[in-house]
């Protein structure tokens, strides 16, 4: 999640909060569970219910037993784990039945669904610089997954959420890369296209069958800033038409970087063994 830190002056924090159609739940020892059910609904079906054997782990049991969902190990916290529904879109629920698991893990019954709960995922200081942008990566996150931020002044008053939005890109480690185009006069260029396609897929990594090899486009901003969201390690043809600029540029593995510190590959060609 990317936003400026707006360095109004009653501004002191940001507070991050998710929302998804499941549920964080935090762990128990699989001895506390044993001959423990935990009943639930997913997407407003028939009832499922789990049953723990105090031996197997809890992510593992609910995994070897639901239907239409599943539970995931926090990569954040070792405390927590999800179970969320396969439905992760408006009409996706998970519902919580009252049963002798559920007490266990400190819940109470209850129908989930989008937006209708939501948990702090982090708490970020305002910034002093009007063109600074901030991004907080979740390791929890999944495209479907939605995100608010508040803002705290300095008596710690908080003020209402944003509205909740999703990712508007996902895939895997990224790095956001920023420039900005001008033409020789040095004016800066609004509306400008910018385009990126996949040259070599990610140098270590076993992603290259899930990349899509179709383009990305952007265009840039009234300021002529432009910013794009690539998959760390590839290879991609830079292209921006309106200036004649077209690189072949290597995508760090870092979360940001600004255009004019990619090294280019000036004369770059396919190997001859790629075919």
């Amino acid at each position: 999640m990317k936003w400026s830190l707006l360095p109004e002056s009653d501004v002191k924090q940001f507070k991050v909060y998710k929302s998804l159609v499941g549920v964080r739940l935090s762990h128990r020892p699989p001895s506390d569970l044993a001959g423990q059910n935990l009943a639930l609904k997913l997407n407003d079906g028939t009832a499922q219910t789990i049953t723990f054997d105090g031996t197997t782990a809890t992510v593992d049991k609910i995994n070897a037993t639901l239907s239409g969902g599943r539970a995931y190990q926090s990569r954040a916290s070792t405390e927590h784990f999800y179970i969320r529904s396969n439905n992760r879109a408006e009409d996706g629920s998970l519902e919580l039945i009252d049963s002798p698991a559920l007490s266990l893990f400190g819940e109470m019954p209850r129908r989930v669904f989008a937006k209708s709960e939501c948990f702090l995922i982090g708490t970020v200081d305002a910034g002093s610089d009007p063109s600074q942008n901030f991004e907080l990566p979740d390791p929890d996150g999944v495209p479907q997954d939605w995100y608010a931020i508040t803002t705290l002044d300095h008596l710690d008053y908080e003020s209402d959420k944003s509205p909740f939005k999703q990712a508007v890109s996902y895939s895997g480690d990224i790095c956001v890369l920023e420039g900005c185009v001008v033409d020789l006069h040095g004016a800066r260029l609004a509306d400008v296209e910018v385009k990126a396609t996949l040259v070599l897929y990610p140098h270590s990594s076993a992603l290259s069958t899930q990349v899509s090899t179709e383009p990305v486009f952007t265009l840039t901003g009234p300021d002529g800033r432009f910013s794009l969201i690539l998959l760390q390690g590839t290879t991609v043809q830079l292209e921006i038409p309106a200036v004649g600029f077209s690189r072949n540029v290597d995508v760090p593995e870092k979360a940001y970087v600004f255009v004019s510190e990619l090294l280019a590959e000036l004369d770059y060609r396919f190997p001859l063994e790629s075919f």
